[in-house]
């Protein structure tokens, strides 16, 4: 992502420049939140391991635990939304990113915070298909502001099929024109 907005932000100077401190603190708040959970479910495994093993002290276990780390967690992983959305957004203005891919990237955002399929089907897809955007493996080719190193919007479906099409007149021989019928020269009987 830090990638996209680099590419974004050379292309296109009004891109969010907040993006990126919001990712970064995103992905660090995020992995603090989770060192600090993996933390205290070892420390609650340890303490219930000790004691007797039952169902109600193990709920007793969980309730006490601390909130510093799902807050942080749920404030690192805000940063991240945020900063995804205005990265593919940026991205999409910049012409780095087609339609489609910068409105999925805002629908990748919204399945991580609103957590709706148990499985991030949408979300790995979007990653790899900006894997394959990135090495120049797109099918039908990257946008124009890939190469021209400035922006440049990504080409609709229509404008690519209208550049097909002159690309095909181009290669078509130009029809000669009919010339006057030739008289023939057969004789006829009488």
């Amino acid at each position: 992502m830090l990638y996209l907005w680099r590419a974004s932000r050379a292309r296109r100077e009004e891109t969010f420049a907040a993006a990126q401190p919001l990712l970064i603190a995103g992905v660090v708040g995020f992995s603090i939140a989770a060192i600090i959970n993996l933390y205290e479910v070892l420390t609650i495994a340890g303490d219930f391991v000790d004691g007797p093993h039952t169902e109600r002290r193990a709920d007793d276990l969980l309730k006490d635990r601390s909130l510093i780390g799902g807050s942080i967690g749920l404030g690192g992983g805000l940063a991240l939304v945020i900063a995804v959305v205005m990265i593919s957004v940026g991205a999409m203005r910049a012409g780095l990113l087609s339609r489609f891919m910068g409105i999925l990237g805002v629908i990748v955002a919204a399945f991580n915070v609103l957590n709706i399929f148990p499985l991030p089907i949408v979300q790995v897809f979007w990653f790899c298909a900006l894997a394959v955007l990135f090495l120049d493996r797109w099918p039908g080719g990257r946008g124009p502001a890939w190469a021209a190193g400035e922006a440049i919007p990504w080409p609709s479906a229509m404008d690519q099929a209208k550049a097909r099409e002159e690309a095909q007149q181009r290669e078509l021989p130009e029809p000669e024109e009919p010339s006057a019928p030739k008289p023939s020269r057969k004789k006829r009987r009488r």
